[in-house]
């Protein structure tokens, strides 16, 4: 007990020996005007630190220009003043432990320059680039005050929209987050569509780090590209709502009707953001279809300096769907095939028509939770529920035609089908600054995670020859769980320099079991027992251990960190029916690395490169080697003897930010390479070849147009990338113009009758587009992207092809002081076949769209008669490629219509003001003792600098 009560005391005591070693840092902004000088109200100041300028503090001046920071460690720091009205200052000053400062009154002038000069400034601010992030004022691209966030991003240079998907530097936009707090989880499509472009400060690019990554500061391979929104209003209700009847007249000679209604509202608060979404329609994209969804996002923070925060989010969707489709496969057939049979025999070509329909529903609830227990303690906890439950049926008839195009095989299929999933986990990090020595901290993660998935199928296939049809019902049942553990010490060295030791722990462990009874037609029933040739019960488990250094520099915008590991990874395997059989235990030994680095040459120009390795565990799926005979024309199986994936990357990116002229260029290389890639081995057109249960029997043979399948490993795989994109202002004819290129080669490998295929692709793209910058009511914008692709394969020289693709899009939408509104787009593609088999598929598509409305409720509300594909030529063609055959598809899409659509924005300014949000966060510099970035260190709340102010800039400020 004596201990114990030690133990706290000396606790408690090093908390206050910490406190006192943080002071305040006070301050007043004036300005004179006619010799009178008064406080300026409202001014936004930001405390940088110059040991590492992604530590960031921002305050607003109150009454009398007073300011004040809270807790600064001891340090040197730039100090810069902005506010509209304005002109931005800048003063760096020396804060000592232990000793509060007071910044002697600091006088601004204001802004004086003419209206045409203040607005060459505005547009020239346009980007900057802070560490790891990429900045955009918002207020340097006009949109439409009714546009939604996705408008907004699709002029910024560097980023494509292209429906719900960004991209950037070549990758994926994986995450949306609104003030540094995920929104609406992974939902990117939902999150870009629910913030208003008016409501937007600034948007960040970055790459965010996994939880554990982003919680040390120590890169771990596993990052992903991420946006944060950062909006303006501290307090407001703002939102929108639209509904919408329309018609396609005779389609299938009769009149379909169709309706949709969805909205969304945010109530943002100062300690909270609340978002409420909800949608339902039955023309989502397919003439036969029917959803509804509902979510709210919800987001809190509490405590002085936000010491508890929350995230959490839940959505629900409904679906029920028909669908019709038709398609082509040519198969290419390699050398061996095409000498060892006959013509007659020897099947090419399927066409397939399929008629189908769904229904289901899914729930999905994620949460974060962080708590800075004191100054040396943090924790941080994510969970997550996702369940679902579908049924499904459908019918498809499939020819096969021979080389000889003499005859044919028809293959029918049915299939009914019911899955209920579930799918949950919590995963937490806590964090320990041990002693008085700034960075000496020890950190702990854990983590368990659980899934279930149980479905019920009955398939039934029937071929026009003398073959006996097989029907079946077959039960799945598939469960899984894993436990994780690490802990990780770090201890600094020096000012800017850290060292850690870590070691991790997980267990997963995975059932799957498939009972399969088959139908007797003589009985008319389904036989009693489990028929064991087509059933199978496997476990499968793996424990991982990895152990390693860690290393971690940052100063003055520089950064670099790094991590080696040994990994040790155990596999049991053992298939517990028809009969029990434990495989051997194998054990696999890794080297797994991450190096990142982050270099800030100046204000305009970064560096950053990133090497990492990482292993990929087969399924238990892929390891269960029980024979699926679903569809008699594709049997397959798993493969027991299947290891581990292991896979090399790198990639290194340049970005330069014009701050004077508003340019932006950004380039980048990149490259992948993978050991034991597990791909797919096929055996085809071998008519008689035997497939053996894992017992040795002999299950069935294969037809003349049968396959069957399993996984393996193979070596082979590899990829390189690169891109370049620039973007720049045409101030004369207020628009932004952006042109951008990129290139690949890369190589996958297959296995088709035993014999190694290598698909070696070599592509070439960009595109170039102009967006209107000169008026927040007419908005347009044309882009062109061409893309080239050349692939050819080892095995079957006659696969070989080469394409150009062409994809010409327009916008214009024009709003009129009266109210009146114009609107339309245009959406051109082309496949350009450059070789005899490309060419055989060349496609052409050009979309159309029309809408005249009239602003209404104060110009808040539009009321809009719409015409959708006004030349009808949506059609539902899609083709695709891959090293086994070619495919071309039409399947049951909405054609033109025509209707009226209702829009209603909201808007209410609740609480007044401009925001003071912050950027993201993540890892805490103070833990570290300062000078050293995390993950996610901040980069600040806008873009500030003349003509744009705190707020976001001249022209996009309020409502």
């Amino acid at each position: 007990m004596r201990k114990l009560l030690f133990t706290f005391i000396f606790l408690l005591t090093a908390l206050a020996v910490s406190a006192q070693s943080k002071v305040a840092v006070n301050g007043t902004i004036v300005c004179s005007e006619n010799g009178v000088k008064d406080g300026v109200v409202g001014a936004q100041i930001e405390l940088m630190s110059l040991r590492d300028t992604l530590e960031k503090k921002y305050a607003l001046t109150a009454i009398r220009g007073a300011y004040q920071f809270k807790q600064v460690a001891a340090g040197k720091y730039r100090v810069i003043a902005s506010s509209l009205g304005y002109v931005a200052d800048t003063i760096e000053i020396t804060v000592e432990k232990g000793k509060p400062l007071t910044i002697p009154e600091w006088e601004v002038e204001m802004e004086r320059h003419k209206i045409d000069e203040v607005s060459v400034v505005t547009q020239a601010v346009r980007t900057s680039i802070n560490g790891d992030t990429i900045s955009y004022n918002a207020a340097a691209f006009k949109v439409l005050p009714d546009a939604d966030a996705d408008e907004l991003l699709a002029k910024m240079p560097g980023l494509k929209v292209d429906g719900g998907t960004i991209t950037t530097q070549g990758e994926t936009v994986q995450k949306i987050l609104v003030d540094g707090r995920e929104f609406f989880g992974n939902d990117v499509s939902t999150a870009i569509k629910t913030i208003p472009a008016d409501q937007i400060k600034s948007v960040e690019v970055f790459d965010k780090l996994s939880d554990e990554a982003e919680f040390s500061g120590i890169d771990d391979g596993n990052s992903y590209k991420a946006i944060n929104l950062v909006t303006k209003i501290k307090t407001a209700i703002f939102g929108k709502f639209n509904a919408m009847y329309a018609f396609e007249p005779k389609r299938h000679d009769d009149t379909q009707h169709y309706g949709s209604v969805d909205g969304n509202v945010n109530f943002f608060r100062k300690i909270s953001k609340t978002t409420l979404r909800f949608s339902a329609n039955n023309m989502n994209g397919n003439s036969d279809s029917k959803m509804g969804m509902g979510g709210i996002n919800y987001i809190a923070q509490w405590g002085e300096n936000d010491k508890v925060k929350l995230e959490g989010s839940y959505t629900f969707n409904a679906n029920n769907n028909k669908h019709w489709s038709w398609s082509e496969r040519d198969y290419f057939l390699t050398d061996e095939e095409i000498a060892n049979n006959n013509p007659d025999e020897l099947y090419q070509r399927q066409i397939s028509n399929s008629n189908s329909q769904g229904k289901g529903s899914s729930h999905s609830f994620n949460t974060r939770f962080e708590w800075r227990i004191s100054e040396r303690q943090r924790l941080m906890l994510r969970a997550n529920v996702s369940t679902s439950d579908n049924e499904s049926n459908g019918t498809s008839a499939n020819n096969y035609f021979p080389v000889s195009d003499i005859g044919d095989i028809l293959l029918n299929n049915w299939n009914i089908g019911e899955s209920d999933n579930i799918n949950t986990g919590v995963n937490g990090h806590y964090m320990l600054r041990l002693g008085e020595k700034a960075g000496r901290t020890l950190q702990v993660n854990f983590g368990l995670n659980y899934n279930t998935s149980d479905s019920n199928s009955e398939n039934y296939s029937e071929k026009r020859v003398n073959e006996d049809p097989i029907q079946q019902r077959s039960l799945s049942d598939n469960y899984g769980y894993s436990l994780n553990g690490g802990i990780t010490y770090a201890e600094p060295i020096g000012t800017h320099a850290q060292i850690t030791m870590g070691y991790n722990i997980n267990y997963n462990e995975n059932d799957a079991d498939r009972l399969t009874r088959l139908y007797d037609f003589l009985s008319g029933n389904y036989a009693a027992d489990i028929d064991p040739e087509y059933s199978n019960s496997h476990n499968t488990s793996y424990l991982t251990h990895r152990v390693g250094p860690g290393f971690r520099f940052g100063n003055e915008g520089t950064s670099i960190n790094g991590r080696l590991n040994y990994q040790h990874v155990t596999m049991n395997s053992e298939r517990l029916y028809p009969a029990l059989y434990t495989l051997p235990e194998k054990k696999f030994q890794n080297i797994t690395y991450s190096v990142m680095g982050r270099i800030k040459l100046n204000m305009e120009n970064r560096l950053m490169v990133r090497v990492n390795s990482a292993t990929s565990n087969p399924s238990v799926g892929q390891l269960q080697d029980v024979v699926d005979i679903s569809n008699v024309n594709h049997i397959s199986a798993g493969n027991p003897d299947l290891k581990p994936s292991y896979s090399h990357r790198a990639n290194l990116n340049y970005n330069y930010s014009g701050i004077e002229n508003g340019t932006t260029f950004s380039v980048g290389v990149g490259g992948s390479i993978a050991q034991r890639s597990i791909v797919t081995s096929v055996i085809r057109n071998r008519p008689g070849y035997e497939v053996i249960s894992p017992d040795g029997e002999l299950l069935t043979t294969l037809s003349p147009t049968g396959q069957y399948s399993k996984p393996v490993n193979t070596d082979g795989a590899w990829n390189y990338n690169g891109h370049i994109s620039y973007g720049f202002p045409i101030t004369w004819i207020g628009c932004n113009f952006n042109i951008d290129a990129n290139g690949g080669v890369n190589q996958s490998p297959s296995i088709i009758n035993e014999v190694k295929n290598y698909s070696k692709r070599r592509t070439a793209g960009g595109g170039v587009s102009l967006s209107s910058n000169f008026s927040d009511y007419v908005d347009f914008r044309v882009a062109y992207h061409p893309s080239y692709s050349n692939v050819t394969n080892t095995a079957s020289p006659e696969s070989d092809r080469e394409e150009l693709n062409h994809h010409i899009f327009g916008n214009v939408r024009v709003v009129f002081g009266f109210g009146l509104t114009l609107s339309a787009n245009a959406n051109y593609s082309k496949v350009q076949g450059l070789n005899e088999l490309a060419s055989k598929l060349e496609h052409e598509n050009l979309i159309c769209n029309f809408g005249i409305g009239m602003k209404v409720l104060k110009k808040m509300g539009e009321v809009q008669l719409v015409a959708n594909d006004v030349f009808n030529r949506n059609d539902g063609f899609n083709r695709s490629w891959n090293s086994q055959y070619m495919q071309t598809s039409m399947s049951s899409v909405i054609g033109r219509y025509f209707g009226i659509k209702f829009t209603y924005n909201l808007r209410r300014n609740t609480g007044g003001g401009q925001s003071n949000n912050r950027s993201r966060e993540g890892f805490d510099p103070s833990m570290m003792g300062g000078g050293m970035r995390g993950g996610m260190g901040g980069t600040g709340g806008g873009m500030g600098g003349p003509g744009g102010g705190f707020g976001g800039g001249g022209g996009r400020g309020g409502f």
